[in-house]
């Protein structure tokens, strides 16, 4: 009995070291540590992250749910060999810098090689990549975008600046013809016209007259104040009609081709390069071994300068102070700088059209020259299978990768247009912030200025209806404006001064300030314009009742008080 239970101990150990053997995958799948920007990406704490890690996320769960789903779907590319190293559970990342994940792949010591690897001719001799690519790449050239594009401070400058030496030529012409023609039609019109000429007889009006007039016949506004009364001022005023929109329109002609041919940004070399032979002659820089190799290829006498590599943010920064013209490298990886590192976005800007089109693919080793890895077609079936999954695809690429940069086919005037469409907007953008905060300002200053008038135009309104009472006026009748206004200022002097009267004239009152308020209370005169002496006194009376009438009604009553 005891011998059987030991063996039957021994059996379900071994059966459960066989179990857990199976779980675990056989996979050596190798990343590059340090990362291969964006595809690699190591953390602070070890772990990896970024566009190969995400993606073989997806391919090992799909292979997994291959190897799950045999019996009921079967599967021409699984065997033992791979369900052996498909295993239940993710391998576990081996970390290794670029070069020695290349030469693993090449002497058989790890199965798969995660590290953005290029698909070159040289690379496929040594082991094989999956195929489809999971990343179209190449070699493309970018230049520093323009530090000193147009602020709009600039841009409003150079609108002004659209006055060339030809157009100021013209406008000084034309204000010279404005001043002979002034002079012209004043004299003409002083003479043919006479008494009945619109322009003033004195040299200097006169001459006003006739720069006003001469000013709108130009403009061709025509407001009509001024005008020639004689035959002889209309013709001469023809004549100028022509000469004036003659050289009116030269002016507005050499503005208009000025605007429109104007560069707001300068050209510049680098703005050229369309094509890999277009690079001879610049100081170019790569921290892509693979690029420098093609450049070679293609301009033997480039002299380019080599930096380590997945050092491009060195690459990037020295193109931006100015040590070098070009930066070529990958597209994919100027297109996360561009936009999604925080020191480089929106300050590089490709140019030319991508060279030696290739791919970025997941390395496979081979057991031996000439065969393929035992999961090497189980694989490239599922990696086909993700790549087909456009909206998978696009979400992880624009996660690490941001928008593409459609520049593969523009050329130096596009460019220019871009840059100068952003120098628009933004101005644009500045001007209309402008105003806006004028115009909230402008509310703002509004609104307090009402709160705080309208009390008094509350107590103004109070004193006019006051008066209206007191000289016996209609609601309907308009009260003279004077009235609404000495009315108010009557007030506020009363009220600053303490006083209990309420004098219009802000004066101590007396004789000369009775009859102002009459002559401001009385409404109804007779024909030659004056009131008749008997009316005077009695508006005199009214007045004054008038007058402390408004004030019981508009003043404290203390004050009324100490004014009887």
């Amino acid at each position: 009995p005891m011998q059987g239970r030991l063996l039957v101990g021994a059996a379900l150990l071994c059966l459960l070291v066989s179990l857990t053997s199976a779980a675990q995958s056989k996979l050596k799948v190798a990343v590059c540590n340090p990362g291969s920007l964006p595809y690699v990406i190591p953390d602070s704490k070890g772990r990896m992250t970024g566009f190969e890690i995400d993606l073989w996320d997806r391919i090992y769960t799909e292979m997994k749910s291959a190897v799950d789903l045999e019996d009921k779907v079967p599967n021409k590319f699984i065997n033992d060999d791979v369900r052996r190293l498909v295993g239940t559970s993710k391998p576990d990342f081996v970390q290794m810098t670029v070069s020695n994940i290349l030469v693993a792949l090449q002497n058989n010591q790890v199965d798969l090689g995660l590290c953005g690897l290029v698909v070159t001719m040289v690379r496929i001799d040594q082991f094989d990549f999956i195929n489809p690519f999971h990343a179209p790449s190449g070699y493309q050239a970018v230049v520093a975008k323009p530090s000193d594009t147009p602020s709009p401070f600039d841009v409003i400058t150079g609108l002004i600046s659209c006055i060339n030496d030809k157009a100021q030529l013209l406008l000084l012409i034309l204000l010279f013809l404005v001043f002979v023609f002034a002079h012209i039609i004043a004299f003409a019109e002083q003479i043919a016209a006479g008494e009945q000429s619109l322009f003033r007889r004195n040299y200097f009006e006169s001459l006003q007259d006739g720069f006003w007039f001469s000013l709108i016949v130009v403009s061709t506004v025509g407001f009509g104040d001024i005008f020639p009364k004689s035959m002889f001022g209309r013709f001469l005023v023809v004549v100028w009609i022509f000469v004036s929109i003659s050289v009116m329109g030269m002016f507005l002609a050499v503005i208009t081709t000025y605007f429109f041919n104007w560069q707001m940004i300068p050209d510049s070399p680098a703005f050229h390069i369309s094509t890999v032979d277009s690079l001879n002659g610049f100081n170019v820089a790569s921290a892509s071994r693979p690029a420098i190799d093609a450049l070679k290829l293609h301009c033997p006498s480039l002299n380019v300068t080599r930096y380590e590599p997945n050092t491009q943010p060195d690459t990037f920064r020295a193109l931006r102070s100015g040590k070098h013209q070009v930066v070529v490298d990958r597209p994919e990886i100027i297109q996360f700088y561009s936009n999604m590192n925080s020191e480089f976005k929106g300050k590089l800007m490709p140019v030319g059209q991508i060279f030696d089109q290739t791919g970025v693919a997941i390395g496979v080793s081979r057991p031996r020259l000439g065969i393929q890895h035992p999961i090497f077609n189980f694989l490239s079936n599922i990696v086909s299978k993700v790549v087909a999954d456009q909206l998978f695809m696009e979400q992880i690429r624009m996660k690490w990768f941001g928008p593409d940069i459609k520049v593969e086919d523009m050329n130096a005037a596009q460019i220019r247009k871009q840059l100068q469409s952003e120098a628009e907007h933004s101005t644009l953008f500045s001007v209309g912030a402008v105003m806006l905060y004028l115009t909230i300002a402008w509310l703002f200053f509004t609104f307090v200025v009402t709160v705080f008038r309208y009390p008094k135009y509350a107590i103004r309104l109070e004193v006019c209806v006051a008066i209206k009472q007191a000289v016996g006026m209609k609601d309907e009748d308009q009260i003279p404006r004077s009235a609404y206004t000495m009315g108010y200022h009557t007030l506020k002097t009363t009220v600053m001064n303490g006083l209990a009267q309420l004098i219009v004239t802000g004066r101590t009152p007396g004789r000369k300030t009775r009859e102002q308020v009459e002559s401001v209370l009385v409404s109804k005169e007779d024909d030659s314009g004056s009131a008749p002496s008997s009316a005077r006194q009695s508006w005199r009376k009214r007045s004054m009742r008038s007058v402390h009438s408004m004030s019981s009604k508009v003043l404290p009553a203390e004050l009324v008080d100490a004014s009887n």
